[in-house]
């Protein structure tokens, strides 16, 4: 009995305790919540863009692998971009990766650099957090050996970014032959820029403020960009031959810094068709002439040609679209907007919310004319009357008809006699009450015979 008891507390014990770990298992996966990102293909220094390619591919893979980050794919971000009629190439800057992760509705963008100095590889990852547009995190990363030993790599930065211990891959590691030391033919470089003092970049690696020279130069074809605060970035592609003396000087641009305000905000805007961001937005932009042009759902677009010369603020406000019903009695009326011919009645469009001249023409028909100012969905009936010319033309008509009863509606004349067409003609027929719905429009007097 005793030995039965304790078989039994022995049993519920263990229970307990598998149903508590269950649960704390649970709690701890409910609690988790992976971090949406995007990643931007990197940019490639030294290597060719589909080798930058696959490597920011394996990157999205890698990311996924560590259970950490909920990825965008590339194909579902051209497929958003396609349907905005926008560009991903050439988004490599980090304002513009703060941009697209907008657009994109992510958390956190992940943007960097694959480049080659001589015979190491440069691996620079930034993560951007989209609210703050700060760079919370960068990794530099130095490599030398074959171009596939990347992958590898790669696979490092994504568990670095997780802050997780990556698990060492099963690929068997390639033996690289370390090849014979030979001399290297070296030149010299000295950089300049009008103004001084800019900061400059070879493949990638600042050396400082111009003007400075480099006495030990590996010969070849080098990237170089020079940045100086309210100055426009410059990149140059150049080629040092052995044993040359190169001197490069540059000319740098200022540029004029535009702030576009929106009311609503949130407008999607664009520079030359050119997404620059959603507004607020401060853009810096060379002096000349631009087409601007802000997008917002459910309000008309703005656009307009500007000429820059200076720092300029736009505060723009969006005009809402308000659904318009236009209607005629009879039907069948040409209606012009602002002169504008916008259809025939029954018609129903869209127009931005203002004041406007409204016509209704119809043949054989008084036009009715009228200002209107239209801030909500609104429905316009125009009763429209017959001209005095065309008055007699139907009495004369119905005076030859040998049937005993006529009837004039719409214009048209389906029956008659002369002494029934005077009695209506006289203002009997003309002013009955008619329905319709929406706001009617009053007519104006008919023109003297």
């Amino acid at each position: 009995m005793r030995d039965s008891l304790k078989a039994l507390f022995f049993y519920l014990c263990a229970f307990w305790f598998i149903t508590q770990g269950t649960i704390y298992a649970q709690n701890q996966t409910s609690a988790f919540k992976k971090i949406r990102v995007a990643v931007l293909d990197f940019e490639g220094k030294g290597i060719s863009a589909m080798e930058a390619s696959v490597l920011t591919d394996r990157l999205r893979s890698n990311l996924v692998e560590t259970g950490v980050f909920d990825v965008i794919e590339r194909g579902k971000m051209e497929e958003i971009f396609e349907e905005m009629e926008l560009q991903l190439s050439g988004c490599i800057s980090s304002e513009c990766a703060v941009q697209v992760g907008q657009v994109l509705g992510v958390s956190r963008m992940i943007t960097g650099t694959i480049g080659k100095f001589g015979k190491t590889y440069t691996i620079d990852v930034r993560v951007i957090d989209i609210e703050t547009s700060r760079i919370i995190e960068a990794i530099p990363l130095d490599y030398t050996g074959e171009l596939e030993g990347l992958l590898g790599e790669i696979r490092k930065v994504a568990f670095r970014l997780s802050g997780r211990e990556a698990e060492p891959t099963r690929t068997p590691a390639i033996a690289t032959p370390t090849p014979p030391k030979v001399k290297e033919a070296l030149a010299s470089l000295t950089l300049a820029s009008v103004p001084i003092g800019a900061t400059v970049y070879i493949d990638g690696i600042k050396l400082g403020l111009t003007p400075t020279t480099l006495d030990e130069v590996r010969t070849g074809k080098h990237d170089l960009k020079f940045t100086k605060n309210g100055y426009l970035e410059y990149e140059k592609d150049i080629t040092i031959e052995p044993g040359e003396s190169k001197v490069v000087t540059v000319k740098l641009e200022r540029f004029n810094v535009i702030d576009i305000v929106s009311n609503p905000r949130g407008a999607t805007v664009f520079i030359d068709e050119e997404l620059k961001g959603i507004s607020p937005i401060k853009v810096n932009l060379l002096s000349g002439t631009y087409t601007l042009r802000l997008v917002q759902k459910g309000y008309d677009r703005w656009e307009k040609s500007v000429k820059i010369d200076q720092d300029w603020k736009f505060d723009v406000k969006l005009l809402k679209l308000v659904p318009v019903q236009f209607l005629s009695e009879p039907i069948d009326a040409e209606v012009y907007l602002n002169n504008k011919f916008i259809g025939r009645t029954p018609t129903l469009t869209t127009v931005p919310e203002g004041t406007y001249s409204i016509i209704f023409r119809k043949e054989n028909y008084n036009s009715v004319a009228q200002q209107k100012d239209i801030r909500r969905q609104t429905t316009l009936n125009a009763k429209l009357k017959m001209t005095d010319e065309y008055k007699k033309i139907l009495a004369a008509q119905s005076g030859k008809s040998s049937l005993p009863w006529f009837k004039i509606m719409g214009g048209t004349v389906l029956a008659g006699g002369a002494a029934a067409a005077a009695l209506i003609l006289s203002g009997a027929a003309a002013d009955e009450p008619t329905t319709g719905g929406g706001d009617e429009i009053g007519t104006p007097p008919a023109p003297p015979n």
